[in-house]
């Protein structure tokens, strides 16, 4: 979790497209959780990018946007899917 005073949470994009822009069509998450469950076809391959966001705005233009990460999905509990954990680079 965040220690940033105002923090709002975070906003999670993917697509199946490396190098790709977020925007609004491929937001996937927007809120406080660390840790969420998305549907991917085992063995194919998406790639995410995350930010928090303040309490004030949560525009991409007042993000600070991460780096790609790519993430396989795989069967787990007769389910497709892929586990994200979030971790906050912002410290006290």
């Amino acid at each position: 979790p965040s220690s940033n005073a105002d923090f709002g949470g975070y906003r999670v994009w993917m697509d199946d497209t490396t190098g790709f822009d977020p925007d609004e069509t491929n937001l996937v998450f927007q809120g406080t959780s660390t840790e969420i469950r998305i549907a991917i076809p085992v063995g194919q391959v998406r790639y995410f990018r995350v930010a928090e966001f303040d309490s004030l705005s949560k525009t991409v233009l007042d993000c600070t946007i991460s780096s790609e990460y790519s993430v396989t999905g795989y069967r787990s509990s007769s389910r497709e899917s892929a586990l994200l954990h979030i971790r906050s680079r912002r410290t006290v």
